[in-house]
């Protein structure tokens, strides 16, 4: 028989564990080779503008005459117009190389060799292009007015 003090030391003791509550050890035997980091909270991103086209205000489609902006007339221009057969334009920043090539040919009646792009330091986007042989970028130039 237990006696009146083992009784309320026992009584203590438990009173004690239930407070505290069961204490397990802080951690896990690791038995993979390659360690998974732990998925985190993952949160929406919350932009600062739309990032659609609805939203940028920009045509549905390009038309012939957006897709050229304007011919360019520099001294490097001229030096490709009559060396190598090619015109420079600055087209619109969304054009791709097969609407601009279009855009040429349904403008000018002139189907192109070839386009080569790229984006000026300022954004704008430069198109170069080339000519057939029996094509003259010259005669072009000056039903234009560049010449």
């Amino acid at each position: 028989m237990t006696t009146k003090q083992q009784q309320v030391k026992q009584a203590a003791k438990t009173a004690k564990s239930a407070k505290k509550g069961v204490q397990r050890r802080k951690y896990r035997v690791r038995n993979e080779l390659r360690f998974y980091k732990p998925r985190t909270l993952k949160l929406i991103s919350k932009p600062k503008y739309l990032r659609s086209t609805a939203s940028l205000k920009l045509p549905a489609k390009f038309d012939k005459y957006s897709v050229l902006v304007q011919p360019l007339n520099t001294e490097k221009a001229n030096k490709a117009m009559t060396e190598r057969n090619t015109l420079t334009f600055v087209a619109h920043n969304r054009a791709n190389k097969v609407q601009i090539k279009r855009a040429f040919k349904d403008i000018f009646g002139v189907s192109p060799k070839s386009v080569n792009t790229l984006v000026r330091p300022d954004g704008k986007k430069k198109a170069f292009v080339r000519l057939r042989p029996e094509d003259e970028a010259v005669s072009i130039a000056s039903k234009i007015g560049i010449i």
